[in-house]
């Protein structure tokens, strides 16, 4: 998981390090769903929490494009207001709440029949 700061979409250094340890170990045939998350303290409500969820995900993927991963690799989705990890009415909880999650499926090449 990767945490943002309140109203931010930008990767700390913490993250990068991070992200930078996942990829290294990332198969290389996987695909990845990246989806970005809000806490419900953004003001602008829904449509500010939806762009938020996404500019969050959309950096997180295009920091992995970054290292090498390839575009059609990733799948970007936005979950604002929904999907909490902790309750909203903490700043730590909030803070836990601002996330993007990445799942991963690897996809296996089909064996080749002994003839």
């Amino acid at each position: 998981m990767v945490h943002f700061a309140h109203a931010s979409a930008e990767l700390n250094e913490r993250d990068v390090a991070l992200l930078s340890r996942f990829y290294t170990t990332l198969p290389q045939n996987s695909q990845i769903t990246i989806t970005g998350f809000t806490d419900d303290s953004a003001p602008g409500g829904t449509i500010t929490n939806e762009s938020l969820a996404l500019n969050r995900a959309t950096t997180v993927r295009d920091f992995l494009i970054s290292l090498g991963l390839q575009e059609n690799q990733a799948t970007v989705k936005a979950s604002p207001l929904c999907c909490y990890v902790a309750a909203n009415n903490t700043d730590s909880g909030r803070a836990l709440n601002r996330r993007v999650e990445l799942h991963t499926t690897s996809l296996s090449t089909p064996k080749q029949a002994n003839k």
